[in-house]
């Protein structure tokens, strides 16, 4: 540490900090002049490697050089924020002096979740917090890039307000979903872009981080597929008594490949499935795994953890579903682990149009992009990683079920 007669100082600090198995190893360095607010400090933090929990034990030394204005509390309080509003911030918690922070490490990890090349640099001026060049790897090479501003204003009703925008050029939907075993296939396949915004309004840090929200735009990247459709209607008829198991046992092509039967033409034709069973399974066949061309998802977290699906859209050549749900928190559980809540309006054309007609399930009515729509509302639940179809699969089984001999219908 060097420093003058007139209170200008600079200092270089390499650090290693070791708290039980984690260690932070990087390089502090910075300058400035205590007690003179027209000029700018700087502090430069780069390294290999930061537990983001450990900055707090820097707050100390840091506040006495007047580099900073926030408390270890103060990381605390960020890392676990809680709903009581408390009091209201009559100055910026980072101080009124204006400073530059320049920050660019290897490998970070906050609350247990390592990330890699975090970098960019923070400028905070008397009314205003920017981040600027936010850059992170969060997965192998996949990259996130982000800007944010934190303005106060004590005359405001909430004097903190914060914006701030970060985008994703291209992630695979397994790391929006979970992956599943080698052996068991992915609800969906595909590739995304991601655009974020982060707003929030506070009275103090701690109510800030609380009323804070994080929206999430996903548009799927060259199409891709999914088995959100995916049942097996066949298994509820090959259970029944006879002659439904009978007939669909026998009616070969298409169904004995479902149903792993061998073909028998002419069994088939002395003792035939119904022609709504047949449409069913002829569609279940069709669509138990389709490719889409576009998937549109708007997604909110809020400060609690849930995460609303306030709009969804995916387009086929045959299909088009639109959409809401909700992925409720669950302390302790991945994303994919976390209960799930799907409604869609559905639409088809083109061959599974056609079986669905046969069967019942299509409606006169058709949506904006001229897809004839399923005459029921579609929902889904379970987890991501593993969808609850039982309400779908009930829809098919009531409508593929043949008609009641006449005698019982009378």
């Amino acid at each position: 540490v060097n420093t003058d007669a007139n209170g200008r100082f600079t200092f270089f600090a390499p650090l290693k900090l070791t708290l039980g198995r984690e260690t932070s190893e990087f390089t502090a360095e910075g300058s400035g002049a205590r007690g003179r607010s027209d000029r700018r400090t700087t502090l430069n933090l780069t390294g290999a490697r930061l537990v983001l929990d450990h900055l707090a034990l820097l707050a100390a030394p840091l506040n006495a050089m007047e580099m900073i204005s926030l408390s270890a509390r103060d990381f605390d309080r960020l890392s676990a924020p809680t709903i009581i509003s408390g009091s209201r911030d009559g100055a910026p918690f980072w101080g009124r002096a204006s400073r530059r922070v320049g920050f660019e490490f290897a490998h970070v990890t906050a609350s247990g979740q390592p990330y890699g090349e975090i970098g960019g640099t923070l400028f905070l001026d008397p009314e205003k917090l920017s981040l600027e060049g936010g850059r992170g790897v969060f997965h192998e090479d996949r990259r996130v890039r982000g800007q944010a501003t934190l303005t106060f204003d004590p005359k405001a009703e909430l004097p903190y307000r914060l914006r701030g925008t970060a985008a994703v050029d291209e992630i695979d939907a397994s790391l929006l979903i979970g992956t599943k075993p080698a052996d068991i296939e992915p609800l969906m396949r595909g590739r995304f872009a991601v655009a974020a915004t982060l707003t929030g309004d506070g009275l103090n840090l701690n109510n800030l981080a609380w009323n804070t929200e994080e929206e999430f735009h996903l548009t799927s990247i060259k199409g891709g597929s999914t088995r959100l459709l995916e049942t097996k209607v066949a298994n509820a008829f090959t259970e029944a008594p006879t002659p439904v198991s009978d007939a669909i046992g026998t009616v070969g092509a298409v169904f004995g490949k479902l149903l792993g039967a061998k073909s028998n033409i002419l069994q088939a034709e002395k003792n035939p499935v119904s022609a709504n069973t047949d449409a069913v399974l002829n569609f279940t066949y069709s669509t138990k795994e389709f490719r889409y061309d576009q998937f549109v998802i708007t997604a909110v977290r809020s400060s609690s953890g849930t995460i609303r699906l306030s709009q969804m859209e995916l387009t086929a050549p045959n299909e088009h579903f639109t959409g809401t749900g909700q992925v409720d928190y669950a302390q302790g559980r991945p994303l994919e682990s976390r209960p799930l809540s799907l409604d869609w309006q559905a639409g088809f054309r083109g061959g599974p149009a056609g079986f669905l007609k046969e069967a019942g399930l299509l409606s006169e009515q058709k949506d904006a992009q001229g897809y004839a729509l399923f005459s029921h509302p579609m929902h889904f639940g379970g987890t991501l990683e593993e969808i609850d179809r039982s309400a779908w699969r009930e829809i098919l089984v009531n409508a593929a079920a043949p008609p009641a001999p006449k005698k019982a219908r009378e």
